[in-house]
């Protein structure tokens, strides 16, 4: 009667009611495909009542016991895969919040392994040994409470069972053949001990592995969520964020940062004269060709249409002429013409370092006004705000 107990693997999911709607079929088949693993369970537990039989019948053809004791432990054996497999095959355990009737089970197994204690004392060691066996299995099934009534149940009624047993309760190893029956016993029951927790710890390692995934999916959505679908650079709802965690860096006396708000000039013909493809493709090469002049702890936007918007972590307000200056000639020393014959593109900069007490947005707008100013002034020149 040994661990009857490790059947009893929860099967996840709540069945609904009975599915009488074609467009329910997912969920009848997904039910079906539950009780099936149910069944499935239960014929691994007759595997393991199988083991102890023969165990304990060989324990009784060395006369360590009488031939009633796996007579008995069959037929309880058969008994509760019986009544489990009975009871999953009509559905009967749908109507219960645990349709593995794991609880049930195990208090089944348990009783039947107290029991066979105190009636066959004289191979008592197993049905002792049995017991860890099922009670660890309860540990990874069961609820806390659950568990904590399960083993005061098995303690107390073990002490009983003890106590009825007396001195009749022995450890056979007065010949060789019971010394060797006594270690096989022990090696069986030590082997589906490490199935089980191999089993578990196999679960547990795919368990991390699908969680490191997930955390790494969740990272790349967060990254997709917050980048610009043609420029592969921040978008502006993302840069938003980056401005206001600045912001605050800086209000708990952290490094000063300015702010560059880029603009392509005269865009608009890009896309009337070369049109919208090559119109995408002069934005992708224009973000790329900024963000190669930049440091690495500088973040770049796309803001809107043909503006970007540029944070210069760690910036003085004496440091970003030269950064805007370098940003500017880049742009207009870029071989625009591998994109499109004739094609030549400047940009027009309007920069600003931020004020503490102001708001991202009166920040923003500054550097907007100095961007308009560069504009009204010619184009192709960076203005500071």
């Amino acid at each position: 009667m040994g661990t009857n107990a490790c059947w009893s693997l929860n099967v996840s999911d709540q069945p609904d009611q009975p599915i009488v709607s074609s467009e329910e079929a997912q969920p009848q088949q997904k039910l079906a495909h539950q009780q099936k693993l149910r069944l499935r369970l239960v014929g691994q537990a007759a595997i393991t009542y199988a083991i102890d039989v023969c165990m304990l019948t060989l324990f009784a053809a060395a006369n360590m016991t009488h031939f009633l004791v796996p007579l008995g432990a069959a037929s309880l054996g058969g008994l509760f895969c019986g009544v489990a497999a009975l009871a999953i095959w009509r559905g009967w355990n749908l109507r219960f919040e645990d349709p593995s009737l794991t609880l049930p089970q195990m208090a089944a197994g348990l009783t039947a392994q107290v029991v066979f204690l105190a009636w066959a004392p004289e191979v008592g060691f197993f049905f002792l040994l049995a017991l860890f066996n099922t009670l660890s299995v309860g540990a990874l099934q069961l609820t806390f409470r659950q568990f904590i009534g399960l083993s005061s149940f098995c303690i107390l009624t073990c002490g009983m069972a003890i106590f009825i047993a007396g001195n009749r309760l022995a450890f056979p190893v007065a010949t060789l053949l019971e010394q060797g029956l006594v270690w096989l016993s022990f090696a069986v029951v030590l082997f589906r001990y490490i199935y089980v927790h191999a089993h578990v710890s196999r679960l547990r390692e795919t368990l991390h592995q699908r969680n490191k995934q997930l955390a790494s999916s969740n990272e790349r959505i967060a990254l997709m969520a917050g980048v610009d679908e043609l420029t592969k650079v921040y978008n502006r709802r993302h840069m938003t964020s980056l401005l206001l965690d600045e912001k605050k860096r800086m209000e708990r006396d952290g490094p000063g940062f300015c702010i560059a708000m880029l603009d392509v000039d005269n865009f608009k013909n890009v896309n009337d004269t070369f049109g919208h493809l090559k119109g995408d493709e002069v934005l992708k090469v224009f973000a790329e060709t900024v963000q190669a002049h930049l440091r690495s702890t500088d973040k770049l936007s796309r803001y809107g249409g043909e503006e970007f918007l540029v944070l210069l972590t760690g910036t003085t307000h004496d440091f970003a002429p030269m950064v805007a200056e370098r940003l500017r000639a880049a742009v207009a020393d870029k071989n625009w013409r591998m994109i499109a014959p004739g094609l030549n593109l400047t940009t027009s900069i309007g920069y600003t370092a931020f004020c503490k007490g102001e708001s991202i947005e009166q920040l923003i707008g500054r550097a907007d006004v100095a961007l308009y100013a560069a504009k009204h002034a010619g184009r192709n020149r960076a203005v500071q705000g």
